[in-house]
């Protein structure tokens, strides 16, 4: 097993504890891990795993070995860039993530003004989590994260792209005044409760002292808009898409109503040590996005 790989499953045995999920999200097979671990281990004379309990956990020796793997990586990286940046033929890549959904509403501005700018840039897309987003960054896997904002960490830099205000958007207007004061007067589409943007939207109505019911989950506010546009419940959607879709829920006789004292954050994510051209491409990206979102 390669450094890459061996990143690769010790940043998901801290994040899921169990081989075998790791084996299959990595399509690789349990014997084929446990074999490279044990290897690692003899070559650095340490364990790596702490295997008394369930879930699995690193070790300090297997913590340390994950953050010499990652910068290694990062640094292989950011060489690779320096070199591309030395010589103008090369391709240059730039790999973004963001959460999933906001590539509809935001991609296609990044994208075209990216490739206005820095002619022959190659990019590379990829919707996630904001976890799975700040864990990838972290590993060098990614350049520039944009959506919900990652947990702070001194390895991470941030941007601010906008406080967007959050909306209910329901079939009846009848209801919606009271539905505004009180979220467990209708039933809810809403996301994974491990998401950002379902947990931001949790903890405030926690805060209210209201509990919402869940009438049905699913991966994205795009689909949970599809959803209660076929009639079925209501939604807590960002602006950013009452923006993009406003004509068409008015057309279909939907309602929507801003929370009075609820935003939702968006913004960019970079490594800290990340070189001049990836801070160079996220100060782009901001610029680009910030007026065609606010």
């Amino acid at each position: 097993m390669d450094q890459g790989q061996m990143r690769q499953v010790l940043t998901l045995v801290k994040e899921v504890g169990n081989l075998s999920v790791v084996a299959a999200r990595l399509y690789l097979t349990q014997p084929y891990i446990t074999r490279s671990i044990r290897q690692a281990e003899e070559q650095l004379g340490n364990e790596i795993l702490q295997r008394t309990h369930q879930p699995l956990t690193l070790t300090y020796a297997g913590e340390q070995y994950l953050a010499y793997l990652i910068e290694a990586d990062q640094q292989a990286h950011n060489f690779t860039l320096r070199m591309q940046q030395l010589n103008s033929r090369a391709k240059q890549v730039l790999r973004i993530g963001m959460n999933e959904a906001l590539g509809e509403l935001l991609l296609p501005k990044v994208v075209a003004d990216l490739r206005t700018n820095y002619a022959g840039l190659q990019i590379i897309v990829e919707e996630l989590t904001t976890r799975h987003a700040q864990n990838k960054l972290l590993a060098g896997e990614l350049d520039i994260f944009i959506g919900m904002p990652v947990e702070t960490n001194q390895k991470l830099a941030q941007l601010k792209l906008i406080d967007d205000q959050v909306y209910f958007v329901a079939a009846q207007k009848w209801f919606l005044d009271h539905t505004v004061r009180d979220a467990r007067l209708f039933e809810l589409v809403t996301l994974p409760s491990i998401t950002n943007y379902q947990k931001i939207i949790d903890r405030y109505l926690a805060e209210k002292g209201q509990l919402r019911v869940s009438l049905i989950e699913v991966p994205n506010f795009i689909t949970a808009a599809k959803v209660v546009m076929g009639g079925t419940g209501t939604a807590i959607l960002p602006g950013i898409y009452i923006k993009n879709f406003a004509s068409q829920l008015a057309a279909n006789q939907f309602s929507f109503q801003a929370f009075p004292d609820f935003k939702m954050p968006l913004g960019l994510a970079y490594q800290a040590n990340a070189i001049p051209l990836v801070k160079e491409w996220a100060q782009a990206i901001q610029t680009s996005l910030v007026p065609t979102i606010k």
